[in-house]
């Protein structure tokens, strides 16, 4: 037998996933895509504001130097490290744990407003409607910055953390260390 140079073999269609929509399929593939969109711009602000403060921290935690008792609560004076520039918008103090259920306790400073330089910032009185050993052992602060324009939401990161690890700062009467 000798060859003609025809090919006889069976073609095939090439695989098609998709050869025909129908419209429905179509109009659900376009609410398809617009959903993913709007989901990834909804969360991406949220993902960047709150993985942000983790990676590249704004400001270092509180170090509590004095807390006194005061009519209304605690006076604390104490320091920390700018490490960033955005701008301040609010100090958030809770009672209760950091990640447990906690309600909100009011904050106020008898330091005037000021522009802070990037580096070590010192307050003299933050006023916490709190007695010493709840914030101490019971409290926790979250510190809410503008780091990237208006139109992104802010950026929270924790600032003190009350789990008793400044128990030290607590005198009783006569010197004696309050233990917790």
């Amino acid at each position: 037998m000798t060859w003609d140079g025809k090919d006889r073999r069976e073609k095939k269609k090439p695989f098609r996933i998709i050869e025909r929509r129908r419209p429905y399929a179509q109009v659900r593939s376009v609410i398809e895509a617009v959903s993913i969109c709007v989901l990834f711009a909804a969360l991406v602000p949220l993902a960047v504001t709150t993985f942000e403060p983790k990676v590249a921290p704004i400001i270092t935690p509180l170090k509590i130097e004095s807390i006194t008792a005061v009519d209304g609560g605690s006076k604390i004076v104490g320091s920390a490290k700018r490490l960033r520039d955005c701008n301040f918008i609010e100090l958030h103090w809770y009672v209760g744990r950091d990640g447990e259920q906690s309600a909100a306790a009011e904050v106020k400073f008898l330091d005037r407003p000021q522009v802070r330089p990037l580096g070590k910032t010192h307050w003299n009185g933050i006023i916490v409607d709190l007695s010493p050993e709840e914030v101490i052992s019971n409290s926790h602060a979250m510190v809410e910055y503008q780091c990237w324009g208006r139109s992104l939401p802010h950026t929270m990161q924790s600032w003190y953390n009350g789990d008793g690890h400044d128990l030290k700062l607590l005198r009783g009467q006569n010197g004696i260390l309050i233990e917790g």
